[in-house]
Order: C-alpha cells, then sequence, then structure tokens
C-alpha cells in the first residue's frame, strides 16, 4: 500500500464518494457494486466518508428498496470492518426503523454476538430492529449484576442496554425498574441529557408517564456562560416528546424554553401516548 492510498485528501475522498452516490442514485445495483470495491481500500478515512454518505442517501430516500440495501452495507461494514469503522457503523445505524431490516439484516442480528467491543450497541439495535427471538439472552443479560454495578457504570453496559430493549419490547417490570433508576438519579445532568432519552427509547407509555412528571421542572443545568442561563430540566423531558409523540404542538428537535407551557398544558391533558416507533 502507499502512503497516498493511505492519506487521501479530502477533495480526493468528496469525489469517489460523490461519484459513487451518484452511481447509487443512478442503479442501485451497480452503486452498490462499486461501493463495495472499496471495501479493503487502505484509506480508513475514505471508508468513513462511504458510510457517511449512504447514512445519508438512506435517511433521504422514501425507497424501501434502497434503505434496506445501505442498512445491509452498514452492517456488512460493522461485521466486518475495523474497530473505527465499527463504531462509525453501529451508531449510524441506531437511526433506522423496523421496516428498514429486511429477512437479510434481521438474520445478521439474529446471530451477532455482543460480547465484544460495540456489545452494548449491538443490543440497542436488536431492539430498534425489533428481533424478538433474543428476548432469553436479553433477559439474561438483563439480570446480570444490575444492584453491583454503580450507576456511573450501569447506565453504558449490556446489563443496562438489555433491559432497555426488554422494556422496548413491552416487558412492565423493566421499563418500571428504568424508571426507578431514574428518579433515584441525582444528578441532573446524567438524568435529564443522557437519562430522559433512554426512557425515550422504550416506547412505553409508562415511560412518557414518567418523563410527563418532568416537564414542570424548572431547575437549571449550571451555566456555560454567565449572561447564557443553564437548561431546565423540563425542557429535556419536553425534547422527548417532540421527538417522539404525535401531537405534541411543538416536533422536531427545535424546543426553546418559550415552547414549555404550550407542551406542560397539552401533556397534562393527555390520558395515553400515541408514540412514534
Amino acid at each position: 500500500m502507499t502512503s497516498d492510498q493511505t492519506t487521501l485528501d479530502y477533495e480526493a475522498r468528496a469525489a469517489i464518494a460523490a461519484d459513487v452516490r451518484a452511481q447509487l442514485v443512478a442503479d442501485l445495483d451497480t452503486g452498490l457494486d462499486t461501493l463495495h470495491t472499496y471495501d479493503d481500500h487502505p484509506s480508513e478515512d475514505l471508508r468513513r466518508d462511504l458510510l457517511a454518505m449512504t447514512w445519508h442517501l438512506a435517511q433521504e430516500s422514501p425507497d424501501s428498496t434502497v434503505r434496506h440495501a445501505l442498512v445491509n452495507y452498514m452492517l456488512y461494514t460493522f461485521l466486518h470492518g475495523t474497530p473505527f469503522l465499527q463504531g462509525q457503523a453501529i451508531t449510524f445505524l441506531q437511526d433506522f426503523d423496523v421496516p428498514d431490516f429486511d429477512d437479510r439484516a434481521r438474520q445478521a442480528l439474529e446471530r451477532v454476538s455482543w460480547s465484544g467491543q460495540y456489545g452494548s450497541e449491538i443490543i440497542r439495535l436488536i431492539g430498534i430492529a425489533d428481533i424478538r427471538s433474543r428476548s432469553q439472552e436479553l433477559e439474561e443479560t438483563a439480570a446480570a449484576n444490575w444492584d453491583s454495578i454503580p450507576n456511573v457504570d450501569l447506565y453504558g453496559s449490556q446489563t443496562w442496554a438489555a433491559a432497555l430493549v426488554l422494556a422496548r419490547f413491552g416487558d412492565r417490570a423493566s421499563t418500571e425498574r428504568l424508571i426507578a433508576k431514574v428518579r433515584a438519579e441525582p444528578n441532573l445532568i446524567t438524568r435529564a441529557s443522557q437519562l430522559f432519552p433512554e426512557l425515550a427509547y422504550t416506547r412505553q407509555q409508562l415511560a412518557f408517564d414518567a418523563l410527563r412528571s418532568y416537564l414542570p421542572s424548572m431547575e437549571r443545568t449550571e451555566r456555560i456562560k454567565d449572561n447564557v442561563p443553564g437548561t431546565p430540566e423540563g425542557l429535556y423531558a419536553a425534547r422527548q416528546f417532540a421527538l417522539h409523540v404525535e401531537g405534541c404542538p411543538v416536533e422536531g428537535t427545535h424546543v426553546d424554553e418559550e415552547d414549555l407551557p404550550a407542551i406542560r398544558e397539552w401533556a397534562d391533558k393527555q390520558t395515553t401516548w400515541t408514540i412514534r416507533q
């Protein structure tokens, strides 16, 4: 391998990614063949850029065939790539939904081990893809060390991830255990910025009932600057409703403090949640 192969500059990488994208758009099969010619390319930066390009294209495409093919490419890269590329691929895969995983992808997720470096991320992906055939393994993983692991370590563990997935699958006991941990977490930043999205990941009515209880909270995170107040806890909760619940007065990623009164008023009137899956 030559040095110029391993250190392609940005312009060269961007040109290759743009060319492959154009081929994928023009003819999916031809584009996939071209994409896979770079599977063993010595430049990790190029392969990362190709991963990012396929993520963007899949996210933009309404065509299930395209989404299936590109999800399978990302999954292939996770299974066969370097540790760096595995990390990129498993992160991108978290942004897809059940319909994006075809039989081929589901079969791979039914077999993949979660004993390695990205075990927690694999478990979460199994939840996203709704691979319920692995429920027994998840129950065994979720039972391991729940009460003996310090919370700071628990939240990133396979034990925690397995409980999240079981809750997502509808296990009430797992949902209640997660809610109890969130309520007991004393650190505002951890509770609001990390654990509120975890509750939302479960897509459970109980989880959003718990999140509603935080909407009135005006406890603020520390100031970043003297003239910029911290973020109120209620806003972190409101963002989960905007992202995941139908009918929320504000939808999407841009929720501001001035939106809180309307979201609180709406949430207080709800007896059930229509949760986007």
